[in-house]
């Protein structure tokens, strides 16, 4: 942890060379679960730009050449695959979220110590 993590809680309440093997994975699974929240949420923003991008560019085609083929004017394509990239997306978000709530309760479940809990919500990335 830096000097900035050990400002925010007091170390003489928190002994951690007195950690147990199971704490310390809590942790680490707590920080890899912050990292991946962050990924998954990205991800859903691409995809859900990418698919409204998609959506728009087809309903543009028909436009231009001023023809309507079967194929874009079909509801699955033209409301069901946004549909499905939204959903998609909304669960990416619903997932990482989850996962987050899990692994902080995986930490107090090995009663890692609260003081520490604030800190690795507040600096969750930086290196230990």
């Amino acid at each position: 942890m830096t000097l900035n993590d050990y400002s925010q809680f007091d170390p003489r309440k928190v002994d951690l060379k007195a950690f147990s093997k199971e704490q310390w994975a809590a942790i680490a699974l707590y920080r890899e679960a912050r990292s991946q929240q962050r990924k998954l949420q990205m991800s859903a923003v691409f995809l859900a730009v990418i698919v409204a991008g998609v959506a728009g560019m087809s309903g543009m085609f028909s436009e231009i050449d001023h023809t309507d083929p079967a194929f874009f004017s079909s509801p699955w394509i033209r409301y069901g695959i946004p549909g499905l990239g939204i959903f998609f997306a909304v669960a990416a978000v619903a997932l990482s979220f989850v996962i987050v709530v899990r692994a902080k309760a995986f930490m107090r479940e090995w009663r890692v110590p609260e003081d520490l809990i604030k800190v690795l919500d507040r600096y969750p990335t930086e290196k230990m």
